[in-house]
């Protein structure tokens, strides 16, 4: 006796396709919301790592900037992957938008900055944005938190 039963069509999971799996639908879910700015993966890291103070400081040499309070009152920053994408603050531009403007994404979608300071709040909110439009995950480290006391900090890791 033959049967006729209905052999199971293949059905494809590629999120190009129409029929989707479920977990596929919510991946885009979140990636949209990503890319609306609801999920943020910015982040800002305290350190003292030798090798970033010691690549900062050959930084300021070459640009020619010494470690005197006076010349700490300048920011400087670098892409972490590729020191020599450096920038330093001046009177229109800041230091670590400048790094993210000049850097490409490193294998995983990310950009490292190294910065001496703590990202002001312009600067922040310059990296939030370029992090959706790019799309990338921009983390910062920094050497001492941006406030009144940020030039006499700088001199004194320096020192």
């Amino acid at each position: 006796m033959k049967t006729s039963a209905k052999q199971p069509q293949p059905v494809s999971h590629t999120i190009q396709s129409k029929t989707k799996a479920a977990n596929q639908a919510s991946i885009q879910t979140v990636l949209q919301k990503y890319r609306n700015n609801t999920i943020q993966l910015y982040s800002e890291t305290l350190t003292d790592d030798p090798t970033y103070v010691s690549n900062m400081q050959a930084n300021r040499n070459s640009i020619g900037y010494g470690f005197s309070i006076s010349d700490c009152k300048k920011n400087f920053a670098y892409n972490r992957t590729s020191p020599a994408i450096s920038c330093h603050s001046q009177e229109n531009r800041h230091a670590e938008p400048g790094v993210i403007m000049n850097s490409k994404l490193d294998a995983d979608g990310h950009i490292d900055v190294v910065s001496e300071r703590q990202p002001c709040a312009y600067c922040e909110k310059d990296m939030r944005d370029c992090e959706v439009n790019l799309p990338a995950i921009i983390d910062v480290l920094y050497f001492v938190n941006h406030d009144e006391n940020a030039a006499q900090n700088l001199h004194d890791l320096y020192s």
